[in-house]
């Protein structure tokens, strides 16, 4: 924690996290087999700041931050968990325009961003990236959630994806590895673990859900999208129970 800040998440120091995996590692190697690190970095309630801006102007912050967390805690957890699956990413599904300290930042943006490629995937070298060290894990975890939109809908701004979003996931994750902006431990491409995935339904949730009906449609739908995917490892349903009934949206997306 930052003096004066009072979050946690704002600019977390790399070693403090590096010491925190390791202990982790330690209390917790004989009964598991994978780790995530970080959760939902491009949001704010989770990572700060995600921009830094001067003025109108920002650009990313959070995508380099997150990269020096992961670079210090997989090599922290492998020393005492050196079988265990250690995954990156965790990234939320949606974001915004880059228009203020903590707008939420697009997945596929953050993506590039936190490899050092631009929008072409070519590698970029300016600013936090001159000094660019890749970062290495053995797969990638993602919060597929489509949230109103059916497993096989495609969300329209290009630089979000949910579940019906796979190929233009992986163009980006792909595309970026080979720029040299990630690496895959033991090479190849990267594996995805969808960590959180599901529907709420409406009631309780009037501004998120969907109905009953829809909510198993979908959850069958959506299933048998990642199952037929080969690089699709896992999906996690997220809670099987719609959350508390709240004033505004049950989810940050």
């Amino acid at each position: 924690q930052v003096p004066g800040r009072h979050s946690v998440r704002y600019k977390p120091r790399p070693d403090l996290f590096a010491q925190f995996a390791r202990a982790a590692a330690l209390r917790y190697a004989q009964a598991t087999d994978r780790y995530i690190l970080w959760n939902e970095p491009n949001l704010p309630l989770w990572l700060q700041p995600q921009n830094s801006c001067r003025g109108s102007k920002c650009t990313p912050y959070a995508p380099h931050l997150y990269r020096k967390l992961v670079r210090a805690a997989y090599p922290a957890i492998k020393t005492v968990d050196p079988t265990a699956t250690v995954l990156f990413g965790a990234l939320a599904p949606n974001g915004e325009n880059s228009t203020k300290q903590n707008a939420k930042t697009r997945p596929l943006a953050f993506i590039r961003s936190m490899g050092c490629v631009k929008v072409n995937l070519k590698r970029d070298r300016s600013g936090p990236c001159s000094s660019f060290k890749a970062l290495t894990a053995d797969g990638f975890a993602y919060h597929p959630h489509a949230t109103k939109l059916a497993p096989n809908g495609v969300q329209v701004q290009p630089d979000n994806a949910s579940i019906g979003d796979l190929p233009r996931l992986k163009r980006t994750l792909d595309g970026t590895q080979r720029a040299g902006g990630l690496r895959k431990a033991g090479g190849g491409k990267f594996g995805l673990y969808f960590t959180e995935w599901g529907y709420q339904t409406t009631p309780p949730d009037k501004t998120r859900g969907v109905s009953l009906a829809k909510q198993s449609r979908w959850l069958q739908q959506g299933a048998y999208i990642a199952y037929r995917d080969p690089r699709v490892k896992l999906l996690t349903q997220y809670e099987w129970r719609d959350e508390p009934v709240r004033r505004s949206a049950t989810d940050p997306y």
